[in-house]
């Protein structure tokens, strides 16, 4: 209960605070140089920010998901890319 006590007083003394990752997949839009960001945001919020390594860990975790739902996406529209045909 004391380290709890420490950890709270910690925090009102703004000496740590609860932070947020997002990872933004980027798409390329042939209109434009810059990368934009897509509608698909991967994010975790309500992070103790004292543990940078967690962070890392969390970013990577987020990043694969990313990476995943990309791959998933890319797979979909080559399924329905086969199926459309030209009928006359």
């Amino acid at each position: 209960m004391r380290r709890e006590f420490e950890c709270l007083r910690q925090w009102c003394n703004d000496l740590w605070h609860y932070c947020g990752i997002v990872v933004t997949r980027l798409g390329g839009d042939p209109d434009q140089i810059d990368m934009i960001p897509t509608d698909y945001d991967y994010t975790l919020w309500g992070i103790e920010d004292d543990d940078y390594r967690y962070h890392e860990a969390v970013a990577l975790e987020l990043m694969s998901e990313a990476a995943n739902g990309a791959y998933c996406e890319y797979l979909e529209s080559r399924y329905w890319l086969s199926r459309d045909h030209v009928t006359v």
